[in-house]
């Protein structure tokens, strides 16, 4: 039979040596110190502690896994009702493209957007006649919004657009369609009095150009789902500088032309009902509501009501007198 290999032999040789050195047992068992109960217990509780764990960590790996099968399905059925939703949008955009200054309306009445306007901004977005928010076949893939202009002063295009895709590696990110402005029109370089200093103006167009963190982007965010998937509400939304009454629009939109929905009610008013006894503000130039026209003229009514019951109270009080006196 052959013999151990060298290194083997080198480890024989060590462990031979090693156990030369070593204390005798009795010696290395009383040296050591003996674990006590309240150690052995706080062992198994860690033992204990570390199997529920594993098992809850699978648990959580089976959520996870049936929650990417869900979030393939939910992207499935997402872009089923994306090509059902198509014609629809389509439709939406040709009877947008009838009405004047559609877009800028619903943008200056956007609360999120509003604020993100100058008013080089608003006097550009004049110009935008269509809105188009399109999803790629593969949502994964990306979306894309794009701002259709007609001719302007501005700059030369005819249309703006923003692309939002993923990487290679899945990270989110953005480009756009660089805009040619003309001459001296450039509004996201427009300078404005801070102090001493000039700064550039905050403008809206500045947004195509941001590409820090396209994953995060509020105003696609609120464009894609929010203003793009209603303009309409906010279009409709009361402006009194606008010729076109849309409050009464509004109105006819969401009430039924039914006769019978239209009923006139006159409201009654009650003589002894309590009285208004708002007073007037000493900072405050407004009516007080003794002084309303509407309150004046209910006030009216009453009085005229009460004088006709005191004329009529005289008069049958005259007639009784008139019966005395025949009765006399």
């Amino acid at each position: 039979m052959e013999g151990p290999t060298p290194s083997k032999q080198v480890k024989l040789t060590d462990s031979s040596a090693n156990k030369e050195h070593d204390p005798p047992a009795c010696l290395a068992s009383a040296s050591s110190s003996q674990p006590s109960s309240s150690s052995k217990t706080d062992s198994l509780e860690q033992e204990s502690t570390l199997e529920v764990l594993e098992q809850i960590d699978i648990c959580q790996g089976e959520l996870e896994n049936l929650n990417e099968e869900a979030s393939e399905e939910i992207i499935q059925i997402e872009e089923k009702f994306n090509r059902l939703r198509q014609p629809h949008i389509d439709k939406r955009n040709e009877f947008i493209k009838q009405i004047p200054n559609f877009w800028i309306c619903t943008f200056v009445n956007h609360p999120q957007i509003a604020p993100r306007l100058s008013e080089e901004d608003e006097e550009c977005l004049h110009y935008l006649r269509q809105l188009v928010v399109r999803n790629y076949d593969d949502l994964k893939t990306g979306y894309s919004i794009t701002f259709h202009f007609a001719k302007n002063p501005f700059f030369e295009n005819e249309t703006i657009s923003k692309e939002f895709s993923l990487t290679e590696d899945g990270e989110p990110t953005s480009k756009s369609s660089e805009i040619h402005w003309k001459p001296g029109m450039d509004i996201t370089k427009k300078l404005r009095s801070k102090g001493k200093m000039d700064v550039p103006c905050a403008s809206f167009f500045g947004w195509f150009s941001d590409h820090l963190d396209a994953g995060n982007d509020e105003i696609a965010d609120v464009l894609r789902d929010d203003l793009w998937s209603n303009p309409l509400q906010y279009y409709l939304i009361p402006d009194v500088d606008d010729s076109l009454d849309k409050s009464a629009l509004m109105d006819s939109l969401m009430y039924s032309d039914d006769e019978s929905n239209n009923v006139e009610v006159t409201p009654v008013i009650d003589p002894e009902s309590r009285p208004i006894t708002a007073k007037k503000d000493a900072n405050d130039d407004s009516e007080t509501a003794e002084n309303h026209p509407a309150l004046i003229k209910s006030n009216d009514k009453i009085q005229g009501t009460e004088d006709k019951l005191v004329e009529n109270n005289v008069s049958t009080d005259d007639s009784k007198e008139t019966v005395r006196d025949d009765g006399s």
